[in-house]
């Protein structure tokens, strides 16, 4: 599993070398699922637990990178089938 797989926690429905291998609903719909998971961590955190913050930390910056290249998959696919950067 590459890095790409990786941080948006799919396995093989990973958006890989710039082409969307699952909609971007679905796409959308695993990022969520993946925070929802963390928001076990979170309740321990927010009860003293410092090391469910340290994994409520990675799970948002792991979202964060899956938002991240979400937006550039529909901004792409926007441009590609417009031919408008905006």
């Amino acid at each position: 599993m590459d890095a790409v797989q990786r941080y948006i926690g799919v396995g093989d429905h990973a958006l890989l070398l710039g082409v969307p291998t699952m909609s971007s609903l679905a796409a959308l719909q695993t990022i969520i699922t993946n925070l929802e998971a963390a928001k076990a961590d979170a309740e321990k955190f927010d009860a003293g637990n410092k090391s469910a913050g340290t994994r409520v930390r990675k799970a948002a910056q792991e979202g964060k990178k899956a938002l991240d290249t979400l937006r550039k998959e529909v901004q792409a696919a926007k441009t590609a089938e417009t031919g408008d950067s905006k």
